[in-house]
């Protein structure tokens, strides 16, 4: 990165204009790394760290670009290229080329060598066309597409929590729950080669990541030696609201129990949190997984195994750790859950109110106690 550093000061000291710092000889191709999930693999936070460091790492040539459609995340710029309505966007065309003029506007006036853009959003499914799009919109960068992927028993019991917690919440049990995304990982990964070509995109483990590399971020930098060094030494652990903290599953189930209740979003959201210090005043042990079919895993084994040859040396990144697939492990019946859940609750200023009375009898019901 020495020749940008020494555009940049010469541009910061007004001894070259923008127009020659940015387009002119001086100038190389730039490198763009894009991170595109896959979801639940650490994706927020890699996206805190790097805004959380942005001035830094913009002082040594990385830009991580934020605008008010961009806070953390490039979600809506991710959403743009879909086309689509989303919650981020309302779909209106004026509004998506919006999202693509503050982007340009904002990224054409920065000076930089490597940009860094991360969602989970750009084409999830693998979507070719999509794809298309986005590596017409980047023509003029080098671009390396970064994908991680979680064992698929992991990330549907991780979805499903996360679909549990959100405000339109899904109220079925785990045995009815759907994934909303792919899970056949070989075909997303073919549909970014068929665009980017095969040196362009790099596949990592996000259950190694975890495991084996400290997390998410430091796998991050070992992808990139180019940025390692400006990485390093920065990995500042990012203030997240409890919304994104992992709740013990016995937790999950009393709140996924609760959603089917005709109370507000504020009222919900308290007695989630309150759930949250049952659990951990009474120390009940959090033996109660989720159960998947036997066969599950089994299902994925020759996808699995391909991607294990072609991208992970032929190492088995899908089975890091004993599989709970199978396995049923429940210690308490849901009867003792919700006798201990309102034993807990009758000392509360609201254990008497219309909004517990709701939540309490939907948990009830949706535990088949009469």
């Amino acid at each position: 990165m020495t020749s940008w550093f020494v555009v940049n000061i010469f541009y910061l000291n007004g001894l070259i204009p923008y127009e020659l710092a940015h387009f002119g000889i001086f100038d190389m191709k730039k490198k763009l790394i894009l991170h595109v999930g896959t979801h639940k693999t650490g994706s927020t936070s890699l996206q805190h760290f790097l805004l959380l460091n942005k001035d830094y790492l913009l002082s040594q040539g990385i830009f991580y670009p934020t605008t008010k459609y961009h806070p953390v995340g490039q979600q809506r710029l991710a959403y743009a290229f879909n086309e689509q309505v989303s919650p981020h966007l309302s779909g209106i065309d004026s509004e998506v080329k919006d999202v693509f003029d503050e982007f340009n506007r904002v990224v054409n006036n920065t000076l930089f060598s490597h940009m860094i853009i991360s969602s989970e959003n750009f084409a999830p499914g693998g979507d070719v066309s999509v794809i298309a799009k986005i590596k017409e919109f980047f023509f003029d960068y080098d671009v390396d597409v970064l994908i991680y992927l979680r064992r698929q028993d992991k990330y549907l019991q991780s979805i499903y929590r996360e679909c549990v917690k959100l405000p339109n919440s899904f109220s079925g049990r785990f045995d009815e729950f759907k994934s909303p995304h792919s899970l056949n990982y070989y075909e997303i990964i073919n549909s970014w080669q068929s665009v980017f070509g095969i040196n362009n995109v790099i596949v990592k483990s996000y259950d190694y990541a975890v495991r084996v590399d400290g997390g998410i971020v430091q796998s991050f930098s070992n992808c990139f030696p180019e940025i390692k060094d400006s990485l390093e030494g920065f990995y500042t652990r990012s203030s997240q609201d409890n919304s994104n903290e992992t709740l013990s599953n016995i937790a999950l189930e009393l709140i996924r129990a609760g959603n089917f209740s005709d109370i507000s979003m504020a009222a919900r959201g308290n007695f989630n949190k309150h759930i949250r210090h049952f659990v951990k005043d009474s120390g009940l042990d959090d033996v109660w997984d989720f159960e998947l079919p036997s066969d599950f895993m089994n299902g994925f084994s020759k996808i699995n195994k391909k991607i294990s040859e072609d991208f992970f040396c032929g190492e088995d990144h899908f089975s890091l750790s004993p599989s709970v697939v199978g396995q049923s492990r429940k210690k308490y019946l849901e009867s003792d859950i919700y006798g201990l859940y309102m034993d807990y609750s009758r000392d509360k200023q609201y254990y008497k109110t219309h909004d517990f009375k709701v939540f309490s009898e939907s948990v009830a019901r949706n535990f088949s106690i009469q």
